[in-house]
């Protein structure tokens, strides 16, 4: 029914392919990829503004995988062409499966999606957990060079309070030695 396509008095809204609403009520787009463009199919089908309409599938609950044409331009005022482009021969049993399979395949984005959103929200929070633990590692570096310094100054306050004590036991063990050196001599005589 290529050449002769049915014509419909339905609305674009109901089986449009980007006017299908998701559980979060966003439009969701085709659960599969076109194989071919809008406008890549033979024979040419016209819209009222005389120019080649474009062919979408539709996957509303009513006509899931039904190809129609609509107005490329709709969006930006073109014409409201909207027609299908072959008769319905989806059985209740095909058109269950399809709508089964189209729910999964947006479920499967769905979830894609949240995974992926948690991935970046994890790998900010660990960028921003390296950038806390790098400023405390470059404080705790800074702190521990203060500290390095502090025992460098304190050692060598250390070996100045020793030179100088040595030199007081030396000067002591003088005067002792003068001292003892002085009441010898004066016991003797």
């Amino acid at each position: 029914m290529r050449g002769s396509p049915a014509r419909s008095t339905g609305s674009s809204s109901s089986s449009s392919r980007a006017s299908w609403p998701r559980m979060d009520g966003a439009a969701a787009p085709s659960p599969i990829p076109y194989r071919e463009k809008p406008t890549d199919y033979w024979p040419p089908y016209m819209c009222h503004c005389q120019q080649k309409a474009a062919r979408w599938i539709s996957w509303s609950d009513d006509n899931p995988g039904r190809r129609y044409y609509k107005c490329l331009r709709a969006r930006v005022g073109g014409c409201r062409l909207w027609d299908w482009a072959e008769e319905s021969t989806t059985t209740p049993f095909v058109r269950s499966l399809l709508i089964d399979l189209r729910d999964m395949v947006w479920k499967f984005r769905r979830e894609k999606e949240e995974m992926v959103a948690a991935v970046v929200d994890a790998r900010e929070k660990l960028e921003e957990t390296r950038a806390e633990k790098e400023a405390e590692l470059q404080a705790a570096r800074l702190a521990m060079q203060a500290k390095d310094h502090e025992v460098v100054v304190l050692g060598e306050r250390v070996n100045e309070l020793n030179r100088q004590r040595a030199i007081l036991l030396y000067a002591l063990a003088v005067c002792i030695g003068l001292l003892m050196f002085c009441m010898l001599k004066t016991n003797v005589l």
